[in-house]
């Protein structure tokens, strides 16, 4: 873990925890302010992930209950864990980046896609 990213762990007060049988890539737990990695990820798979988590640490951490609330509200708290993760990443380059490679590599679309169940 580089030495910026232990520095928001550590100011954030959480605690990480590796688990193998984690069936995503990671998870926030807001109550007890604990990320729990996937420990089978590669290390940029690991590094995006707890990015991602930490994007729902700073952002989300009083307001986890609304997560699960609305499809909105939900879609507006990924929206913004993402954009932590990648404003990290484009910041490590200098904010100097090739638009068709971010789009591919975080799997950007133009929207989020929503499938209706009828």
């Amino acid at each position: 873990m580089d030495a910026q990213i232990l520095e928001i762990v550590e100011k954030l007060n959480i605690t990480i925890v590796y688990d193998e049988f984690l069936e995503d890539h990671g998870k926030y737990l807001p109550i007890v302010n604990i990320i729990v990695l996937n420990s089978k990820l590669n290390d940029f798979d690991m590094k995006r992930a707890l990015l991602h988590e930490l994007g729902h640490a700073s952002e989300d951490q009083d307001n986890y209950e609304l997560y699960k609330l609305s499809f909105v509200l939900k879609s507006k708290m990924e929206y913004a864990a993402n954009r932590f993760m990648i404003s990290y990443f484009t910041s490590e380059y200098d904010d100097i980046y090739n638009y068709s490679q971010l789009i591919e590599e975080f799997s950007i679309g133009m929207g989020y896609d929503v499938k209706y169940a009828r």
